[in-house]
This record gives structure tokens, C-alpha cells and sequence, in this order.
């Protein structure tokens, strides 16, 4: 069977789709601020493995990107407390540390893909 098919922009679902796009975003947000956090509290042994955490890391959140990241070596020594002036420090450990900010020109292009309306039709009259 021949069809027509045409994609209309829909004003009136402005609201919902933004709505809609909102709730999906602030979820995803919230998954990689837990992901981040939990990525924080790793401490890797080589700054390489690191750097390589981050980029997987980045790769694998579409509503948001790493603002501002460091990997600084921390020095754990073996005790509690503070350091006496001649403690060496056991080794050296890379911790990670971020920030999140969110892709809005990613988010425009969800809202007005959700706001779309596909429209089928057999009726091959241009007039109709």
C-alpha cells in the first residue's frame, strides 16, 4: 500500500515535551553525579589509569560532560594522624575530582524531537 508520511513540528506539545525531556534529564543527571561521586572515591595507583577513567567516563553521558576535572597525586601515609616533618609517604595514590555541567544545546534538539508529530496517510491527493 503507497503512504505519505510527514513530520509536524506541534506547537501545543511545547510544554509537554519540554516537561518530558526534563524529567529524563534531571534523572541522567542524577545517575552521572552518582557515577562521578563514586569514581571520586577511587584512587588509582598510576596517573595514566587515571586520565584513561576520565575519558571512559566522559564518553558515556550524553546530558552531561566533565566542566572541570583534575587528577592530583595524594600522598597516603601509613599512619592516622598528621605527618611527622621526616614521614615518607607508603606510595602515591591519583584521586579524581570534577565537576558536571549540562549539554543544553543537546537538550533543545530532545525537545523538539519530542515534540514532533508523525503524520501517516494513504491519501495520495496533494490537496487533502
Amino acid at each position: 500500500m503507497a503512504q505519505r508520511w510527514g513530520l509536524i513540528y506541534a506547537e501545543p506539545r511545547q510544554s509537554q515535551a519540554q516537561r518530558t525531556v526534563d524529567k529524563q534529564w534531571r534523572k541522567q543527571s542524577a545517575q552521572a553525579g552518582k557515577a562521578l561521586k563514586t569514581l571520586g572515591q577511587t584512587a588509582f595507583a598510576w596517573a595514566a589509569d587515571a586520565q584513561q577513567a576520565l575519558t571512559r567516563f566522559g564518553a558515556g553521558w550524553p546530558t552531561t560532560f566533565l566542566h572541570a576535572s583534575t587528577v592530583r597525586p595524594t600522598p597516603p601515609y601509613g599512619q592516622r594522624g598528621r605527618p611527622g616533618p621526616q614521614a615518607q609517604p607508603a606510595q602515591m595514590l591519583y584521586p579524581i575530582a570534577g565537576a558536571l555541567a549540562a549539554r543544553l544545546t543537546d537538550r533543545q534538539a530532545r525537545v523538539d524531537q519530542h515534540r514532533c508529530v508523525l503524520l501517516a496517510t494513504n491519501a495520495w491527493d496533494e490537496g487533502q
